[in-house]
């Protein structure tokens, strides 16, 4: 079936359906109902069911045995002979009969529809359907209001729920027009009877309260009122197809066991989105800007189609309202996966307690600061994770240089503990970042891995501490790249001192590392064999191969386990104090017993604890190695 839909302003600015026309005129029933004038019966739309009531009565849907040109169903609001603002008066009436108290209650429809017209919920009402003109007010103040009909609530005008009052739907209903519905107190709420009896929001739902329906969202959800809390709540389905928002200080709190759809979320203004422990949420994208809160509660999840974004730079925090640059928190197990990229400008993403296992999974992350707001940081303790498809980039913009602007903070990454990062792009560092990497080597279960090329362009090693953490270089047989930045002191443990220096460098099996020297990251390091890598540890996997391209890695211990070494123009690798077993960069007959306990002969088989003693770093213990050994022992002067 062929469906045309038109937007435009004389409708609303709503899609229309051409299709409907129940009178024939050419004109779609929901334009006609929007365009409709003032006391014209034909055209309105009483009863909310979208269908002009000249038609209904035409076809026999509604009777009009007065012959007035309304449905008999409708009841109106009488402006002109009201006695006060209650509902439950008479005379406020046309027909003076109170809808939705007596018989036949569960088939009457309400029309509010008078110049500057008032009306407080002061008895509990079971009614059809509510249409609320743009002029008028209904506060459900005093009594609760169920709809017992699929055409629900018309509201153009203006519509709150206090004093911990509910609208139920005891069937499946919407709610729509051109006003939003306010909740306005704590305990305020949207409920469903029933499962199955779903409230499809077509309008923009807002303020403080609770939604605990069966509920799908195709508009907007607001938790605008600083200071309290809108809940997702309840056991009934919740959808969100729609924006779901927390912004002005309120915050939107999911309690809910699930919400799902492809909606997305949104925090602003200082708000706040919590998604507590347990709670499953899958979005479109989520975004945090200028303020504002994202916490993910142990066990629960968040899981998006589309990008993840916290942005500093879209008006900034406000600190008289106790507002700091945007941040995702997670404790305990959280899962936060998006299918997009994960950007962080001037935000933070961390844990608000230990111990934290969280695990965080992107296509991407670029962390960058905002000059004034915050610097941008990933920060990983305990046992966090975070995994990546594509790129992790630190992007100092407009913080470079040996003069940055004041308030300038290059981004952080701080990856400590039992904490795991496991990068399938490239690493970039732009610029100069902060980076902490302090984790504990294990050969099973590698703390951080890297798919793609370590691209380190920072000329700030200040900032640079990789010397407690490990790298493991696995890019599956694809040629990976690495960028060498300390500058070139020689084979000498003042090398690493301040100087780009790694704890351990790991060349994963069958894995192909490029070592070689793109950028200047120090003065007068230009230039072949101009600057160096020093790494306490250099394992070459079996099946690996670890090509140096005119410069020079230097290593405390060298683990070649039957890969390939290649060296171009002026590279080299070397070890800091060759031949030394005992740690006193002094080789004496100390450590000649040590050396002679690790002879294998040509072609052996070199144990880890028998590196030191592999001199040419070929994977045995021979008489080339004793000759490098000799050499090492008379120049020490012992």
């Amino acid at each position: 079936t062929n469906v045309t839909l038109e937007v435009g302003p004389t409708c609303g600015g709503a899609c229309v359906d051409l299709s409907l026309d129940c009178d024939g005129d050419g004109i779609p029933d929901a334009c006609e109902i929007a365009n409709c004038p003032p006391d014209t019966p034909s055209c309105a739309d009483c009863n909310n069911n979208g269908v002009p009531d000249g038609c209904d009565i035409a076809d026999g849907t509604s009777l009009d045995d007065n012959m007035d040109g309304v449905p008999d169903e409708c009841v109106e609001w009488d402006d002109e002979s009201v006695e006060d603002e209650n509902w439950s008066t008479d005379l406020n009436w046309l027909g003076d009969i109170v809808p939705g108290i007596g018989d036949p209650a569960a088939t009457e429809s309400v029309v509010i529809d008078f110049d500057d017209a008032a009306v407080n919920l002061d008895t509990s009402v079971s009614i059809n359907s509510l249409v609320l003109g743009e002029t008028s007010t209904l506060n459900i103040n005093g009594a609760d209001m169920t709809l017992d009909a699929p055409n629900g609530i018309r509201n153009d005008g203006s519509m709150a729920i206090t004093n911990d009052h509910a609208i139920t739907a005891a069937e499946a209903m919407s709610i729509k027009g051109t006003a939003p519905l306010l909740l306005a107190s704590p305990g305020a709420s949207i409920s469903s009877a029933a499962l199955g009896d779903t409230i499809t929001n077509r309008t923009t739902i807002a303020g403080q309260g609770v939604i605990d329906a069966d509920f799908l969202n195709e508009a907007v959800v607001s938790a605008d009122v600083s200071g309290t809390t809108l809940d997702i709540a309840g056991d009934h389905p919740k959808v969100n197809n729609g924006l779901m928002q927390a912004t002005g200080g309120g915050t939107l709190s999911v309690t809910s066991p699930s919400l799902a759809g492809n909606g997305d979320l949104l925090v602003d203004g200082c708000g706040n989105i919590h998604i507590a422990g347990g709670s499953a949420v899958t979005a479109g994208s989520a975004a945090a800007f200028g303020a504002g809160d994202f916490a993910i509660g142990d066990g629960a999840s968040l899981d998006l189609t589309g990008p993840l974004t916290l942005d500093a730079s879209a008006g900034g925090p406000a600190p008289e309202m106790g507002c700091t640059p945007p941040r995702l928190s997670v404790t305990g197990a959280a899962a936060i996966t998006t299918a997009g990229a994960f950007t962080i400008t001037g935000g933070s993403y961390e844990a608000s307690a230990v111990p934290a296992s969280a695990a965080l999974s992107s296509s991407s992350i670029t962390i960058t600061p905002v000059i004034g707001v915050g610097p941008g940081a990933l920060i990983l303790e305990d046992a966090m994770s975070v995994t990546t498809t594509g790129a992790m980039t630190l992007a100092a913009v407009g913080c470079a240089g040996p003069n940055p602007p004041e308030g300038c903070t290059p981004p952080r990454l701080v990856a400590i503990n039992a904490a795991h990062v496991a990068v399938g792009g490239d690493f970039v560092i732009e610029d100069t970042a902060e980076i902490t990497v302090a984790l504990t080597y294990d050969e099973l279960d590698p703390p951080f891995t890297l798919a793609g090329d370590f691209s380190n362009a920072s000329g700030n090693p200040a900032m640079f501490d990789w010397s407690a953490g490990p790298l493991t270089l696995d890019g599956g047989g694809a040629l990976q790249l690495f960028e060498v930045a300390g500058a070139d002191l020689g084979p000498v443990i003042e090398g690493f001192d301040t100087n780009f220096a790694m704890d351990t460098v790991e060349i994963a099996a069958d894995s192909a590392v490029v070592f070689s020297d793109f950028y200047e990251n120090q003065l007068g390091g230009e230039g072949p064999c101009g600057e160096a890598l020093y790494t306490r540890t250099l394992f070459i996997r079996s099946g690996a191969t670890a090509t140096i391209d005119n410069c020079r890695v230097y290593a405390e211990t060298i683990i070649n386990e039957g890969g390939m070494l290649e060296l171009l123009g002026c590279g080299s690798l070397e070890t800091l104090c060759p031949g030394d077993f005992d740690g006193n960069c002094i080789v004496n007959l100390d450590d000649f017993g040590s050396f002679h306990g690790c002879l294998t002969g040509p072609g052996g088989s070199v144990s880890p604890d028998c590196a030191h003693a592999d001199l040419d770093h070929d994977g045995d213990v021979d008489l080339l190695d004793f000759g490098s050994f000799q050499s090492a022992f008379s120049s020490s002067g012992e």
